[in-house]
């Protein structure tokens, strides 16, 4: 989630919300750390729900093969495809990776090809505007990015308030709403293909955190004690970042 959920969201929160969305208003995480036998901490199977109060978003990271004995990534169901961005519309949807996409109709029928450059120009980008000074130069606002990035800290945070995960609770959790539950079930179906019984691992589904956006704050009954500890930190003396920026 930290390492490419802030390359993906940002893509999504530009291209799909042209950047009008600084943050989503509830997040709901779920997942583990399975079958890596390592003092790794963050999950390694990890699914988000992201309600918008519009377009709704789902994050789903598969770090498992596609099944035990196969070294080739797990792929998205729905669409059978290996993409890292897919965008549903009424008449279609897209497809994207580094270096481009495909945009398709409702059939599954190609309709059109993007090319793009992986984003290999970003890092030069930035180090450019730092030597100049000149913040126009920039291609994208460290604000902009702080926002794509604490969705991902948001996804995180469900996650680490967990408790033992179950399915019908985890489904109920957004009900209604089939990309969901298609998510709940490609996870079991992940789980199964790489021979990992659900019922024997430690899995865990988070709450659904309420978020106001404009303070970046929770709210509601989610705002508990633990839910608002893991907002900041403790800083090292000489590196605090100051209530008001």
């Amino acid at each position: 989630m930290g390492n490419w959920g802030p390359h993906i969201l940002d893509d999504l929160r530009n291209v799909v919300f042209r950047d009008k969305v600084t943050l989503p208003k509830r997040v709901i995480a779920g997942g583990g750390r399975f079958d890596w036998d390592d003092a790794g901490e963050t999950p390694n199977t990890h699914f988000a729900y992201m309600d918008t109060g519009d377009i709704p978003v789902i994050v789903d990271f598969h770090n498992l093969p596609r099944q035990k004995g196969v070294k080739a990534p797990d792929v998205y169901l729905r669409r059978r495809t290996g993409a890292f961005l897919i965008i549903e519309c009424e008449g279609g949807y897209y497809t994207g990776s580094r270096g481009g996409g495909t945009a398709y109709d409702a059939e599954g029928k190609k309709l059109h090809t993007f090319k793009g450059d992986g984003g290999k120009t970003h890092a030069a980008n930035f180090i450019a505007a730092i030597r100049s000074r000149k913040q126009a130069e920039l291609k994208a606002e460290i604000e902009a990015i702080h926002y794509s990035s604490a969705w991902c800290h948001l996804g995180n945070l469900s996650y680490r308030l967990g408790q033992k995960y179950n399915r019908e609770q985890a489904e109920a959790a957004v009900k209604d709403f089939q990309p969901w539950n298609d998510v709940i079930a490609d996870f079991h179906e992940h789980l199964v293909k790489n021979e990992l019984d659900a019922a024997k691992i430690d899995i865990k589904m988070g709450p659904m955190l309420e978020l106001d956006a404009a303070k970046e704050t929770f709210i509601g009954e989610t705002a508990t004690p633990e839910a608002l500890a893991l907002l900041t930190r403790e800083y090292r003396a000489g590196y605090e970042v100051p209530q008001a920026v």
